[in-house]
Formats: C-alpha cells, structure tokens, sequence
C-alpha cells in the first residue's frame, strides 16, 4: 500500500516571543516560513491587533517556504505598559483557494522614564544573529532571535566602549568578529544604537602570514581582484592584545551592510574593506601601509579620490574610537584594461575603504 502525497500546506512562525521593547523604540520578530507536500508559492505578511502607539513594518511584504523576514514594531511613548497580544498571519493560496495561517505572540511594553540600552544585531546577509555578546563594562546581554538586544539599568555615562561580540553566535565555518563602538548611556529614558551593524563571516582557513616582520609581506585574495596590501619589512600591527598580528584576511563588504555607522552624508562609494586577524579586534600599525584597491567608480588615470577609514580603537588601550576619517588621497593608475586607485593607508583597527576604494572585477 502507498500513501496518498501529503497535500501542499504551510505554517508561520514569529520568535522571540515574549519580545520585549522600550517604552520608545524598536524590537524585531524573526518570521519564517515553513512548507509541506511541495508548497512553492509565496505568502504575504501582515499584523493585526497592534497595541495604541505601536506600529509595525515588514522588512518583505512575501516570503516562500524556507524564507524570513523581519518584522519591526516601533513604539512611540503612548502605548500601555505590560504585554500585549499580536497577530501576525502569512496568506497564500492552497489548492486555488486564499488560506491565512496565523501566530500569536507577544509584545512586552516597558515603562517609560525606565533607563535602557537596545538595538538590533544582523549577518552580512541582514538575517538576524542570535546569540551574540552585547558588553558594556560588566554588564552583558544576548541577542534573541530576532537578533534584538536589550539592556535593563545599563552602566549611565558618555563615552563608553560598547562590544558586539559575535564570537559566541559563531557556527562551523561561519566565525563572526567583535566590532566596538562608543555610546553614552543617559538615565531615565530609551537610549538606542543609531545603526544596525551588520557582522561579517571571517575567513578562518587561507589566511595570509604577515609574522614575518623582518621581510615585506604582500597581502593579496584571489576573490579581490587588484587588492593588495604592502606591509614594509621592520612593520607591525599590535593587536588588541598589545601583541603584534600574525595573520590577517581582508572582505569587501557592501557599504549598505557594514559593522560601524554609515559613511557621513554626501560621500559616494558603494564598499568597505574590512581587516581581520584571527582573533578577537583590530590592529594599530606601528607606520603607514600603503594599500592598492581597485577602481569600481570608473575614474579615469590620474584622477584623485579620498580614502576614509574607520579606526575602531582598543578597548583594552580605551584609545578614541574615530569615526570615518578622511586620510590620504588615491591617484588612479592604469593597469592594462583595468584602472586602479592607489590608497596608502594605515589599515589600523578595522579600516573601510571609502570613496574611490572599491572592487572592480575585470579581465587582466
């Protein structure tokens, strides 16, 4: 005997549930999509039952089986304290028939005057990363699985060092850094990150030895066609363990998506180049690297283009964090059919590559 095929079918999930949000501010709801018996079409997603004050948006207004979205729910000071219900429904079509699935889960609205610290924590492929470290001193909270973060009576004060640690939300193959900012935390009110960093897989095989520090040593990847990064002979880069450096690997990362706030207002690129070390934080250069980047804004030879970096600073060192800094000018050169911008750069911390600095695939 044979079974009849199990008929198309599909259920909706919505986590973390309780999700707890400030009194004003954001939290986020990962929804996912589950199909059976071969469901392929898509499913539109919608919200009901919202408390006053609160309003909520989708990421994607439809997502298939095996896909998310992100639901976010914005609280503006007037919705009630405590939990409240929500519903939220994915609808698509079964056997030519409109079907809504349903979930319910639930929102917990702190008081206002409450002293918090929240934000939201996503992958390079903007999915949400559960189970990363938020640190702030001694205080440390995780993020859930709509990649949200909350802290309740964080330490008040200007200036400190916050750490997003990914290490702990880290799978095979898949190993996240430790990004750190500088917030100020004040007393009695919502306090919130004012960018969503987005936290890039590491290579963790193939990096480049650069212990050598008595030879110049030539980073290059053959996925980054025309990079290359010069490490004179005698140079090093201190770690934030006050330890030079013995490996490093280098992603271009779109700038839409990147770990630190967006380039100032008015500046045009569309990628940052991202240094890692194999180990937790960036790196100090104990003198000038010059780097080569390719040209992907078409600027012909001889041109100039600004170079801006990021230079994250050491929480051990409690050096400044600087925040996209402009340095040296590039000149384009030609190389063959490709044009290439020269950057020198002092590659410290986790440094992006602004304005004339980003990928150019090509054929040499």
């Amino acid at each position: 005997m044979f079974a009849p095929p199990l008929a198309p079918n599909f259920t909706i999930t919505a986590l973390p549930t309780p999700l707890t949000v400030p009194a004003i501010g954001q939290g986020s709801f990962s929804v996912g999509l589950t199909g059976t018996g071969g469901f392929t079409t898509l499913a539109s997603l919608s919200v009901t039952g919202l408390p006053t004050g609160m309003t909520g948006l989708f990421n994607v207004g439809t997502i298939g089986a095996g896909q998310s979205a992100l639901l976010t729910l914005t609280t503006n000071g007037t919705t009630p304290t405590g939990t409240h219900p929500i519903t939220v429904t994915a609808t698509g079509v079964l056997n030519g028939v409109t079907t809504p699935r349903s979930t319910i889960v639930n929102v917990q609205v702190l008081a206002a005057g409450a002293t918090t610290f929240s934000g939201l924590v996503l992958d390079e492929e903007a999915k949400p990363v559960k189970g990363a470290l938020i640190k702030i001193g001694t205080t440390q909270v995780t993020t859930d699985d709509g990649g949200n973060f909350l802290m309740q009576n964080p330490p008040v004060g200007a200036n400190q060092v916050l750490l997003i640690d990914g290490g702990p939300a880290s799978t095979p193959g898949k190993n996240l850094p430790v990004i750190p900012y500088k917030v100020t935390i004040v007393a009695n009110q919502a306090n919130a990150m004012s960018f969503v960093p987005h936290l890039h897989f590491q290579k963790t095989t193939g990096m480049v030895d650069i212990s050598n520090a008595a030879v110049e040593r030539l980073v290059t990847d053959p996925e980054m066609l025309g990079f290359q990064m010069k490490i004179p002979a005698g140079a090093q880069i201190i770690g934030w363990d006050n330890q030079p450096n013995t490996q490093i690997s280098v992603r271009r990362v779109p700038i839409d998506r990147i770990p630190v706030p967006p380039p100032p207002a008015g500046l045009f690129t569309t990628a940052a180049y991202m240094d890692y070390f194999g180990k937790p934080g960036g790196g100090t250069p104990s003198e000038p690297i010059p780097v080569t980047l390719p040209n992907d804004l078409d600027l012909p030879p001889g041109a100039q283009a600004e170079l801006w970096e990021d230079e994250m600073g050491s929480p051990i060192s409690k050096a400044p964090v600087k925040r996209a800094q402009s340095i040296a000018p590039s000149v384009v050169s030609k190389r063959g059919p490709c044009s290439d911008t020269i950057c020198p750069s002092r590659a410290g911390g986790v440094t992006s590559a602004h304005p004339g600095c980003p990928r150019q695939r090509c054929q040499l």
